[in-house]
This record gives C-alpha cells, sequence and structure tokens, in this order.
C-alpha cells in the first residue's frame, strides 16, 4: 500500500483558507500527512503587512489541522518549478491547487500554471478547486 502525501499551493491572490479546508478534508479521508506550500513569489522581497498576515493565518490554519507549513523562495524562478521540486522533496502524492484567474487571451500569453504542471509532476495526482466553491 503507497502512502499518500498531499500538498496544498496558496498565495496571497488565492483562496487559502479554502484551499487547506480542502486539502484537511482530503487527508482525513486518507489518513495521510498534509504539506501546505507558499507559492507567492512577492515572499521572496521583503513581506508587507498583508502578506505577513496571510502567512500567518495560514501556518495558524496547518498547525491547528496537524499539516505542515512550507515557504519557499522562488526568486527569479517559476512558482511551477517551486511546486514541482517542493512536491518532489516531500513524495507528494496529491498536489491541490486553485482555479486559475487567468483570462484565456493570459493564458496563451503567459501559459498556464495547470498546464505547466501537468506537464512537469508526473504521477502525482493534480487537484484544481474552483474559486468560490464550498
Amino acid at each position: 500500500m503507497t502512502l499518500e502525501k498531499i500538498m496544498v499551493c496558496v498565495n496571497c491572490e488565492s483562496h487559502a483558507e479554502q484551499l487547506i479546508r480542502r486539502g484537511v478534508q482530503l487527508s482525513q479521508l486518507l489518513k495521510s500527512p498534509l504539506y501546505v506550500l507558499s507559492i507567492d513569489p512577492e515572499l521572496a522581497k521583503q513581506p508587507d503587512d498583508k502578506q505577513e498576515r496571510c502567512m500567518a493565518e495560514w501556518r495558524k490554519i496547518s498547525q491547528e489541522a496537524g499539516a505542515e507549513f512550507i515557504m519557499k523562495n522562488f526568486q527569479m524562478r517559476k512558482p511551477c518549478d517551486g511546486i514541482v521540486e517542493s512536491a518532489k522533496e516531500k513524495q507528494i502524492t496529491q498536489l491541490i491547487i486553485g482555479q486559475s484567474a487567468q483570462t484565456r487571451w493570459q493564458e496563451i500569453t503567459r501559459g498556464s500554471l495547470i498546464n505547466e504542471l501537468l506537464n512537469k509532476v508526473g504521477e502525482i495526482d493534480l487537484h484544481v478547486v474552483a474559486v468560490g466553491s464550498e
């Protein structure tokens, strides 16, 4: 039997609490470890008040759920690469991200995080949570 490991990816622009709750539900259902990864590239700089509040709240929610909170510096790298690297380090089997807020034009010109992840995560299951769904 393979031990499932779940990672939730959050940033200050996402519905982080909702994503973490989904991760908690899945980890409890599967009786598996949960990790919460901050993927906000702005955290590479000096965090502002909003970012510090976000991180404090995520850390608190993570601790209450028994999850490990991870904050990585993604300076000068694509968030996708940092997510994949972190997931492989922790041997993650299930990855949870929020629905993209990009327009179709932005996806065409900048690329899609979801598509990039699908191409790079290998055998990790990818869960995309719809914004505003409960």
